[in-house]
């Protein structure tokens, strides 16, 4: 085997060599991780367009919504009819209204507020007109929704309370 010992200089070289190898090992591992952090930044801001987007057309589609749900309102006048059908479709289903009240009122729907007409009756019957009778009121053209319904059968009647509160568009 061969020994040999180094000379000052070559040791001042090989230490030069080896630092100048750990310093381009330094800068390739930083470029890496700005390279990685830049990739993420840019991955990031592509999330952030993606989910702006989306957002702008969630929010073209809840103004479609809303405008939808304003047409399929009826308007005040008509609204306003329904007394006059209830006690319509009553005379036709051969139904006693025995009370008939019409309250006006408010409910939110999302973030807006629609007028409402709140129609409380007791009906009397035989239970194939009476329920005849509400499936008019189910089956009817207004925006309707039908609440609290209370059945008694007393011998061969029915005797039904209920609520039906019609939505209408605000003027």
């Amino acid at each position: 085997m061969l020994k040999r010992k180094f000379s000052r200089l070559d040791t001042i070289l090989i230490v030069v060599a080896a630092l100048a190898l750990v310093l381009v090992a330094l800068l390739y591992s930083t470029n890496m991780q700005s390279g990685d952090e830049e990739a993420a930044k840019k991955a990031e801001v592509n999330q952030a367009r993606i989910d702006l987007e989306q957002a702008q057309a969630l929010s073209g589609q809840i103004d479609g919504i809303q405008a939808q749900l304003e047409e399929a309102f009826p308007s005040q006048e008509d609204a306003n009819e329904m007394m006059f059908l209830l006690d319509q479709w009553a005379e036709d289903k051969k139904v006693e209204i025995i009370t008939l009240s019409c309250t006006p009122g408010s409910e939110k729907l999302g973030e807006a507020d629609y007028p409402t007409l709140l129609h409380t009756l007791e009906v009397k019957g035989k239970p194939d007109s009476v329920t005849s009778f509400l499936s008019q009121i189910f089956n009817s053209e207004l925006a309707t929704v039908v609440g609290k319904i209370n059945a008694s059968y007393p011998e061969d009647e029915c005797i039904m309370s209920l609520e039906v509160k019609v939505y209408y568009q605000s003027s």
